[in-house]
């Protein structure tokens, strides 16, 4: 049986109404090689029931406890059957109709095993990642894609592995520092998701984040850029947030 060009995953827990958001996108999609997975970590608030209304749209479904995002994804990319995997998060949209049909036109004749462009920030003017990546920019820098924009060959995780599930955030940081040591990505200069923020968006996860994101460079020995000015700068905000609570606490309740 022919696989899929595409195999779409989305991860979700206790977030029902994004997640719609996110399958009406898809189904809305005029490329139809594609296959939809939804990993749900048994959510509690109507997700199962959702799952139960769009069921002959989704390939691949479950809802059970997980040990977090990145045991969410691989979960997803064990039952993907696509050539090419994304991973869409509760909530994220494609820019438009097209998306799909236009990644599957820079896939066809190219060598490359990934292909990546832009997530916007919804509501924001902001974007992911920050700026525009090349293969030529530091491993450090490049591998800071968007995992939303980014298609990666089923091949590609065959040979470097799934997510670690080490990390509770940037398990993508992480992958794509193992996998373009060695890998080269095709750069999609264009818009192709609408991105929600995602666990980064909130501060005390940012700084999780960063910390994270010096663990990756370290495990994967891109330690260089891990210069002191990095590590103490979000110690240095952390414990900043954490007096200007206290102080909150103790003298302008009781002011």
């Amino acid at each position: 049986m022919k696989r899929p060009l595409f195999s779409i995953i989305t991860a979700v827990k206790n977030n029902k109404d994004m997640l719609e958001r996110t399958i009406r996108s898809v189904l809305a999609q005029d490329f139809s090689d594609h296959e939809f997975i939804v990993i749900d970590g048994g959510s509690g608030d109507g997700t199962r029931e959702l799952l139960k209304k769009y069921a002959d749209k989704i390939a691949y479904s479950c809802s059970e406890p997980d040990n977090g995002i990145a045991h969410a994804f691989n979960k997803g990319l064990t039952a993907a059957k696509g050539e090419y995997i994304q991973i869409l998060n509760a909530g994220d949209i494609y820019k438009d109709e097209n998306v799909l049909k236009r990644v599957s036109e820079d896939i066809e004749g190219s060598d490359k095993k990934i292909f990546t462009g832009i997530s916007k920030v919804k509501g924001k003017n902001a974007r992911l990642p920050l700026e525009d990546r090349s293969n030529s920019d530091d491993l450090a820098v490049k591998a800071h894609l968007s995992h939303q924009a980014t298609f990666v060959s089923r091949d590609v995780f065959h040979r470097y592995g799934m997510f670690s599930e080490c990390f509770r955030i940037s398990m993508d940081y992480d992958f794509f520092l193992r996998v373009l040591k060695r890998e080269r990505f095709e750069w999609i200069d264009k818009e192709l998701v609408l991105y929600d923020g995602g666990a980064s968006a909130d501060i005390d996860n940012w700084y999780t984040l960063k910390m994270e994101d010096l663990l990756a460079g370290f495990l994967n020995r891109e330690n260089r850029w891990c210069n002191f000015e990095m590590l103490y700068q979000p110690v240095i905000l952390l414990i900043k947030s954490r007096l200007v609570k206290l102080y909150k606490k103790l003298f302008v309740k009781n002011g």
